[in-house]
């Protein structure tokens, strides 16, 4: 897959261009984040989104509660890659609309890895068809999706 020329911009920005060091150790993962967001979401035919994961505490009525938003260890960003369209030549996927697979993306700071549930979460993305892995910068996002 062909990356545009938007996209091969915001790789080369997003990995020198920042007031913090490149992707350095010392950039905060969610900097990391917002880097790939930008770089994959400019790849023709990928649409990804950060989940909305996590989980917080709040008091309510005088009661302290841990309170969880959506499901552990599902990957930091969510979408899809297009891999075919209705003008390819084989018989057997002439279909109207295009054909997408889910993509996955755990981003994790170099050095780091991902946990036994994130892991879990992107083997199954796998074993079903999808795209999934870990990424510790912009250039590794955007192999994962070719």
């Amino acid at each position: 897959m062909r990356v545009s020329a938007r996209a091969a911009q915001a790789l080369a920005t997003s990995s020198g261009g920042s007031k913090r060091k490149s992707l350095g150790s010392s950039r905060r993962e969610s900097e990391l984040q917002a880097a790939v967001l930008t770089a994959v979401n400019l790849i023709p035919g990928v649409v990804m989104w950060k989940s909305g994961a996590g989980a917080f505490r709040m008091t309510y009525n005088g009661k302290t509660r841990f309170v969880r938003m959506g499901r552990k260890g599902v990957s930091d960003l969510i979408g899809w890659r297009i891999v075919m369209t209705a003008d390819h030549d084989d018989v057997t996927y002439c279909w109207p609309q295009p054909i997408a697979r889910l993509a996955a993306i755990e981003v994790k700071r170099p050095g780091k890895h991902a946990t036994p549930e994130q892991q879990s979460f992107l083997d199954l993305v796998k074993r079903d068809g999808g795209i999934g892995g870990v990424a510790h910068s912009v250039e590794e996002a955007v192999e994962l999706l070719r």
